[in-house]
């Protein structure tokens, strides 16, 4: 019969600090903190290249330290998140956090708010970053139970270099780190009531507006339609004089959408890396008449040396040829990929611009 695996000691435990280039772990066990870097083959700007090959470093690194399984504290260091203070009224805070979502170079971000020093602070983060690093510890055995910004630790006192002696501290603070985690379900302060309350009401209002445009529709379209001509009948019409055909300007015209390609079921995000004011609104013109239901639009830091596409499983191989088709248009210069974790069906961060 086989014995059951016991249980690490509630004492032992295991601090990972995860840093835009490399990952460092300390725990009760260790003198010093130990860890190694994070090559760009695997982790490139914040994004996960090749998740396989950071599982195989991080079981070869736990290998090597002889490191048993207890479980783990995640800090993420202050590179490796967007961070934005939330000012004025709780009624504001919605539309601000909203801006700056919109502004993070991130395929997955995942965000919430920590309240630091009686400010509430808005942390926006890559979940696909942080989850593969949680899936590499689980697949040995760690549990990870706390995935925390280290800007918490700012009221903790604790600093957020990594050391032996941090990590005995962060031990006295678990409960405290825990709470102020991304794996948390609580929000902290009163923010996620108030965005809650906040966003129901203009769905309500919204949703009065639509039937009101609706119904005026309908009437403008019925007046319209009874309403008697003035013009007389002449009871003789010369034929027209034959004109010279106006000069055409040459358009962009979008490809035709595949029967098979649900775009109203697609969500879509432009981010202008362009460097050019107006690029991804001109880029979400062409792809309109595609018929996707919801597209946001936004400016991003990342200046890519060509415009970048990024689908979801959820689109069809008929829908991203047609989108593709579309974009070649105005830059011809595309690549593209899959991400099982984006946060939209269809990201495009656009490149340079070409001449």
């Amino acid at each position: 019969m086989a014995q059951a695996k016991p249980h690490p000691p509630t004492n032992q435990f295991t601090v990972v600090n995860l840093s835009r280039g490399q990952l460092t772990m300390c725990s009760t066990r260790s003198a010093e903190p130990v860890g190694f870097k994070l090559p760009p083959e695997v982790v490139a700007d914040l994004e996960v290249v090749n998740a396989g090959q950071l599982e195989v470093l991080i079981k070869a690194f736990i290998t090597q330290q002889q490191l048993p399984p207890t479980p783990i504290i995640i800090i993420l260091a202050p590179d490796v998140y967007f961070e934005k203070e939330l000012t004025g009224d709780e009624a504001d805070w919605v539309t601000q956090a909203q801006e700056f979502l919109d502004s993070v170079p991130l395929t997955s971000p995942s965000s919430k708010v920590f309240k630091v020093q009686n400010n509430q602070r808005l942390i926006v983060i890559n979940r696909h970053l942080y989850e593969s690093v949680k899936r590499a510890f689980e697949a040995q055995g760690f549990s990870v139970v706390a995935v925390t910004p280290a800007v918490v630790l700012t009221d903790t006192k604790i600093p957020t270099v990594l050391s032996a002696q941090s990590c005995r501290l962060i031990l006295h603070k678990a409960d405290y780190i825990k709470e102020n985690s991304f794996l948390s379900e609580r929000d902290t302060g009163e923010f996620g009531q108030k965005r809650q309350r906040f966003f129901k009401t203009h769905q309500a209002m919204l949703g009065i507006i639509s039937v009101m445009f609706v119904a005026f529709s309908i009437a403008m379209g019925t007046i319209l339609v009874r309403r008697p001509t003035n013009q007389p009948a002449a009871a003789y019409q010369s034929p027209p004089r034959p004109r010279s055909p106006a000069p055409v300007s040459p358009t962009l015209v979008p490809p035709a959408a595949s029967p098979s390609a649900s775009f109203s079921q697609l969500s879509l995000a432009i981010f202008n890396g362009s460097g050019v004011e107006g690029k991804a609104a001109e880029l979400e013109q062409q792809l309109r008449p595609l018929g996707f239901a919801s597209i946001q639009t936004g400016n991003t830091s990342t200046s890519p040396g060509q415009t970048l596409i990024i689908f979801s499983k959820s689109v069809t191989a008929a829908a991203r040829s047609a989108i593709i088709d579309a974009v070649k248009q105005l830059y011809p210069n595309l690549s593209s990929q899959e991400n099982t974790q984006a946060q939209y069906d269809v990201t495009i961060t656009l490149g340079q611009t070409p001449p």
